[in-house]
């Protein structure tokens, strides 16, 4: 069988060096717009203009249409694919988490929820005006462009937030507790966005300033399992996804999901889903079943 290579986007290709934010206006066309599964080091936000397709995100496939949103992070793979005969016209912003404020990264980020949301003919009305301001404004380079730029997307961001499924819930007050949470919230961001990485949970710790046991000790009592359960169940789910998703070789599979050896991935991916990981790349895929559909 003929692999197909797993792109990486860097940011370097997509952003300039000035300011780490950019937006384009792009067509996919059913011969051409499938542009194969791949990931990215940066964050992107997709606004459907027009057409009708499928978002293949994380291995499930997504019908799109018109004000349908989705804000992925690096820790995302994903293909946006027109139906048969279609064109996609949408919007995509990429940029770069320096780019916000402290506050709205937290917001949106600390528990980690893909944000995929369709929007109502008035609602995707208003965040296409937002999204053209923002395009107009990175092609006029004013005075102040960069700081509109910023502000559109932010406000982009918490709508996105609000329309989504997820419920966030405002502390009563800032408190030791409080605080504490935070930052073992901010510790799954991290944990998130590298656990492809070789990370450890002392880089984890110091990350978010307590110390390893510390950090060790709180996690298990708040999520219930240890650290390295849930880093390695991250993994699994990943590689998991790539293998029902893509044709990408299962020797780079293991490597890409942050495992160090084919044998200790293939045990640990035995005992989490129950089948061996060739076993589950010649089962039907979701995004397969649903082009079917």
């Amino acid at each position: 069988m003929r692999h197909t290579p797993l792109r990486r986007l860097s940011s370097t290709d997509h952003m300039g060096p000035d300011l780490p934010l950019h937006i384009y206006r792009q067509s996919l066309h059913d011969a051409n717009g499938a542009g194969g599964v791949h990931w990215h080091e940066f964050y992107e936000v997709g606004f459907i203009l027009e057409g009708q397709g499928r978002h293949i995100l994380n291995g499930t496939a997504h019908r799109v249409q018109r004000g349908s949103c989705f804000l992925l992070t690096p820790a995302d793979f994903h293909d946006l694919r027109p139906a048969s005969g279609e064109t996609l016209e949408l919007f995509d912003v990429v940029f770069l988490a320096d780019v916000l404020q402290g506050a709205v990264y937290r917001l949106l980020f600390h528990a980690l929820h893909s944000y995929r949301v369709d929007f109502s003919q008035e609602e995707a009305q208003r965040i296409e005006q937002e999204l053209q301001r923002l395009y107009d404004e990175s092609n006029t380079h004013q005075v102040g462009s960069e700081l509109i730029m910023i502000g559109t997307l932010e406000r982009i961001l918490i709508d996105l937030l609000r329309h989504s499924q997820h419920q966030i819930q405002k502390p009563a007050g800032e408190n030791a507790a409080t605080t504490q949470h935070q930052k073992l919230s901010m510790s799954l961001i991290y944990l998130h966005h590298h656990f492809r990485e070789p990370l450890t949970l002392q880089e984890v710790a110091q990350q978010v300033h307590l110390s390893p046991t510390y950090f060790s000790e709180y996690f298990h009592q708040v999520y219930g399992i240890t650290f390295q359960q849930y880093l390695q169940d991250l993994r699994l789910r990943f590689a998991h996804s790539l293998l029902t998703s893509s044709s990408v070789p299962i020797s780079h599979v293991y490597a890409a999901a942050g495992f160090q050896t084919l044998s200790h991935f293939e045990r640990a991916f035995k005992r989490r889903f129950g089948l061996t990981p060739r076993q589950t790349r010649t089962r039907p895929s979701t995004a397969d079943s649903a082009s079917r559909g």
